[in-house]
């Protein structure tokens, strides 16, 4: 297995394309091709509003020269005779493994081409965490010391591949990556794609949440902030079991799995410290009234006592003297 990287860095790319419709049109070039993995984004999202997404998160990075918006990886298997549908979901499954150690909380897609003898799997990853301003930046070691485990772990689950020892750091020295090429013609009918899809659509409710809440997320820093700026948007938390997600002024509630944004929320609570409880349910009050106005109605009740008692002894010694007057 040999895996490759290139970097990005052109924030335009072919007729005014952002480098990233560029990228996700040349990985969905062949027929009946499809986004084979989806990290950190919203579930189900529409493959016209991915390269929006990655132009929004882009948008945190700091301004440098030169500096990559994006990188292109790929994961490359030996061919092999096996079922192309068995070898797509090891390979996918490959693909996983690969950008949890990568790029745990960056953006990801991948598809697969399966047009020459051996499947590869296409990656774009994001350059930062979602809606950092740092980029992610590995050493050529690092970058050694992931492919070098991530090789091992595919070769263990999955022998069949027969992909062990084919992965050697000199592999990185080659110059036998796929280039990101198209016929004019092709370039021109997905711009046009694009375009036409740009101009009819608009971001979904669900992409557009998910920026909200990554952005929030990435402003504020404290619970009672968060919680604040949810609220002046008509947002708030909800808790259901292990589910955490937001309600919207709709009503309706969203999970923050379903939006693509639960290694992003959950990074969060580890910095704070402050995991968000589960609103509780008001419980009714016991009537009972505060020591001071207790206290106030036994001196009320304790004075009518004696006040009662004086009338009765009043009487008394009246019909004392009433009955010295008969006499």
């Amino acid at each position: 297995m040999i895996i490759k990287s290139m970097g990005r860095k052109k924030s335009t790319g072919f007729k005014g394309q952002t480098v990233y419709a560029t990228l996700v049109n040349y990985m969905l070039r062949e027929e009946d091709t499809d986004i084979d993995i989806e990290h950190n984004l919203p579930y189900g999202v529409e493959r016209e509003d991915i390269a929006e997404i990655f132009r929004e998160n882009a948008r945190y990075l700091r301004q440098r020269k030169g500096a990559n918006l994006a990188y292109h990886e790929i994961i490359s298997l030996p061919a092999n005779e096996l079922d192309k549908e068995q070898v797509k979901a090891a390979l996918r499954d490959i693909g996983r493994m690969y950008l949890d150690e990568r790029a745990r909380d960056n953006l990801a897609v991948g598809v697969i081409h399966t047009e020459k003898d051996h499947l590869h799997l296409h990656l774009m990853i994001s350059a930062n965490k979602l809606y950092e301003r740092n980029r992610v930046r590995l050493s050529k070691d690092e970058f050694l010391k992931i492919q070098e485990s991530v090789s091992q772990k595919a070769a263990e689950r999955y022998p069949e591949l027969n992909i062990d020892n084919l992965y050697t750091p000199e592999n990185i020295k080659k110059n036998n990556h796929e280039r990101v090429r198209t016929t004019r013609a092709e370039q021109e009918q997905a711009a046009q794609q694009t375009k036409s899809h740009t101009r009819e659509r608009k971001p979904s409710r669900k992409v557009t949440l998910s920026a909200q809440l990554h952005a929030l997320l990435a402003q504020h820093h404290d619970i009672v902030g968060l919680q604040q700026a949810l609220g002046e948007r008509g947002l708030r938390f909800y808790q259901r079991g292990k589910n955490m997600g937001v309600i919207d002024p709709e009503g309706k509630r969203h999970r923050f799995s379903t939006l693509g944004i639960q290694p992003h929320f959950e990074e969060w609570q580890r910095q704070q410290h402050t995991p968000i409880q589960k609103p509780q349910q008001e419980r009714p009050q016991a009537h009972t009234k505060p020591e001071p106005e207790v206290n106030n109605q036994r001196d009320i009740q304790d004075d009518v006592r004696k006040r009662v008692d004086e009338l009765n002894q009043a009487r008394e010694k009246g019909k004392g003297r009433e009955g010295e007057a008969e006499r």
